[in-house]
């Protein structure tokens, strides 16, 4: 579908790779949001125990480093998909996805999923 729309082979590979830096960044804000609460609440009975009260503390440096790496992760795992993707030709992947249907359909898959 997206050879018929987009026409060029790098414009697909780079629509691929923005959807996936997006993905990055939330999954990036939703990881910080989960290792703060983790590293604030988990912490908070073992310092007690010891009479240790110092705490954790954020920088904008770790902040950053952070969704870097996520980003950067984000962009590794996405290349293949991306390459295959620009490489699929449109009709054969639309037979493909014809061909799963009927099965889906001969097999009663659909029929269960529709009760």
């Amino acid at each position: 579908m997206l050879c018929g729309v987009l026409k060029t082979r790098p414009k697909i590979s780079k629509m691929i790779l923005a959807e996936t830096g997006k993905l990055g960044e939330i999954d990036g804000g939703f990881g910080l949001v989960c290792g703060l609460f983790l590293t604030w609440i988990l912490p908070m009975p073992l310092l007690g125990l010891m009479g240790n009260e110092d705490r954790f503390v954020l920088t904008v440096r770790g902040i950053s480093i952070g969704f870097l790496i996520s980003l950067v992760a984000s962009q590794i795992a996405a290349i293949f998909p991306s390459w295959r993707a620009a490489r699929l030709n449109l009709v054969e992947a639309i037979q493909s996805e014809c061909k799963i249907s009927i099965w889906r359909i001969n097999n009663g898959r659909e029929k269960k999923t529709m009760a």
